[in-house]
């Protein structure tokens, strides 16, 4: 699945980006998979350094914010795992 090839390329590269934007709308790989319910990837980024305070362009939202959404609560679960502050 994705978690094995997010890891791969992280393995492969250890200063890959991990805060990149990229796709049809300049999302960061940490957004698109939250909002696609990916919670293995959601993690591996987060302890990558991946940074859950940058706003999407297409939602304007930032992974927090998603996470406040009843659809995304799991996204809220694996943030306070990984020792993210939900508040400022």
């Amino acid at each position: 699945g994705m978690a094995s090839v997010v890891r791969a390329i992280l393995a492969s590269d250890p200063s890959v980006d991990v805060n990149a934007r990229g796709g049809r709308v300049g999302a960061t790989p940490l957004f698109a998979a939250s909002w696609r319910h990916n919670y293995e990837v959601v993690e591996i980024l987060l302890k990558a350094g991946a940074n859950p305070k940058i706003t999407d362009p297409g939602t304007g939202l930032d992974v927090l914010g998603l996470a406040r959404m009843g659809n995304f609560l799991p996204i809220r679960d694996i943030l306070i795992r990984c020792n993210v502050k939900l508040r400022p």
